[in-house]
């Protein structure tokens, strides 16, 4: 497929009336071929949203850290790295999701820091409860670990709870007696 589009408009208008195969297709085609910063970012931001709305979560984070990579302003960026932690968590990709956590607590002022920190535990969060609903236990409580991890004390005695439980019907009686043990 030849890409003979050169403005953001150009490309937005010709996807517009694509399936969302074919739209797939021609923005990863657009990647390969437009060297535009403003053009390879809207494909970027765009795939991620098509791979997520497929649940192809893995394409779709990937597709968000090369929309954060590309993008310039701290707003912007800070933004694309939150969508993409949630993309991320939502891959089962943990160590994916603490290596971008990592830089964008980096770069991001004290107030920002508390509110990607609420995101992030919000990410965690829903995902678990999503987890629970599946009945795939295990991945449940592989998140909650995780949240128990980065949460202040009022909020672990919730998830305190949700692990014993995890513990208990996924029969982990070392870590249920350890984790019962803490006071």
């Amino acid at each position: 497929m030849q890409i003979k589009e050169s403005s953001k408009l150009e490309v937005e208008k010709k996807a517009g009336n694509m399936s969302d195969f074919l739209r797939m297709e021609y923005f990863e085609t657009c990647l390969k071929q437009i060297k535009s910063i403003d053009i390879r970012k809207f494909c970027h931001e765009e795939l991620a949203k098509l791979y997520d709305g497929r649940n192809m979560f893995l394409e779709a984070a990937r597709h968000q850290k090369a929309m954060s990579d590309l993008s310039i302003t701290f707003k912007e960026k800070i933004q694309s790295y939150v969508k993409e932690i949630g993309l991320w968590i939502k891959a089962n990709q943990l160590d994916n999701a603490d290596k971008s956590m990592r830089e964008v607590i980096s770069i991001a002022n004290s107030v920002e820091k508390e509110e990607i920190k609420k995101a992030i535990k919000e990410f965690y969060q829903k995902q678990a409860i999503a987890y629970e609903k599946s009945m795939r236990n295990t991945n449940a409580l592989k998140l909650y670990e995780k949240l128990f991890e980065i949460s202040n004390e009022a909020e672990k005695t919730l998830i305190k709870e949700k692990l014993l439980f995890l513990y208990d019907k996924l029969g982990k009686i070392r870590e249920y007696m350890r984790l019962k043990g803490q006071a």
